[in-house]
């Protein structure tokens, strides 16, 4: 499941079961099933909060371009880089439709 590239259609979700902290503005997860910590950065962080709801990639590229002073192709090559990461860490999935 994980090999999957996701696409702007994918509605994704971040997982209910990592635990998380903010320091010096950054977000740190752990995932206690891989036993690995994670951080990501201020713009993570930000993808991060949106995905406490099931949203689609191309919603997320929407709402970021409106927070962020970024074009849609940087938005949408740099978001699906992180979100699939994010996934085939495990730390994100796939939401139901």
């Amino acid at each position: 499941m994980a090999s999957k590239k996701l696409e702007l259609k994918d509605r994704i979700i971040r997982r209910e079961d990592i635990s998380t902290t903010i320091i010096d503005g950054e977000l740190g997860m752990m995932s206690e099933e891989k036993g690995k910590y994670y951080t990501l950065d201020f713009i993570g962080t930000r993808v991060w909060e949106l995905i406490e709801q099931p949203m689609t990639v191309d919603e997320l590229i929407v709402l970021l371009m409106k927070e962020y002073e970024v074009d849609r192709l940087t938005c949408e090559v740099d978001l699906l880089e992180l979100l699939n990461k994010l996934l085939k860490e495990e730390l994100i999935k796939m939401a139901e439709a």
